[in-house]
């Protein structure tokens, strides 16, 4: 069996929408049997010997991204977090979030925003992501790939 200290979930998600309201009819809306807590997703790492997590934002809460932040804070140095962020962004938006935990940015284009990456601003954030030492985290359909590569090239 492997160390449980190395054993990482890479993508998660924290669906509580009794306290974080969606935001939106844009992106993911969970069933309800798809829902949990920042304690029942704790208690299942917990129960698999897993002791890191990487929150990645649901496209429902769109750029809210308390859900993931809340975790962070109420379980400290367990988890790190992916947001979604305004393409304009403030420096001082993406220096909190990196403060409080946030290693990266979601692009979700089948379902919150096919555009993403081909909108004016998004070459800046992509730069500004990379100062950052950030990942851009892409996801995105088959015949997507191809517009997307081009721009994460550049």
């Amino acid at each position: 069996m492997a160390d449980a200290g190395r054993i990482v979930d890479c993508h998660a998600h924290i669906i509580d929408p009794e306290r974080f309201p969606f935001t939106g009819r844009k992106g993911y809306q969970p069933r309800p049997d798809e829902r949990g807590t920042r304690e029942a997703f704790c208690a299942v790492l917990d129960e698999h010997g897993v002791s890191n997590g990487v929150l990645v934002q649901l496209g429902g809460y769109g750029t809210d991204n308390s859900a993931n932040l809340d975790a962070m804070k109420s379980y400290p140095g367990r988890f790190k977090a992916i947001a979604v962020v305004d393409p304009d962004a403030s420096d001082r938006t993406l220096e909190e979030l990196a403060d409080a935990g946030v290693v990266g940015v979601r692009f979700n284009l089948p379902s919150y925003e096919p555009d993403a990456l081909r909108r004016p601003g998004a070459p800046r954030l992509l730069q500004r992501l990379k100062a950052l030492g950030w990942f851009a985290q892409i996801y995105a359909d088959d015949g997507q790939w191809p517009d997307a590569a081009a721009v994460l090239r550049a």
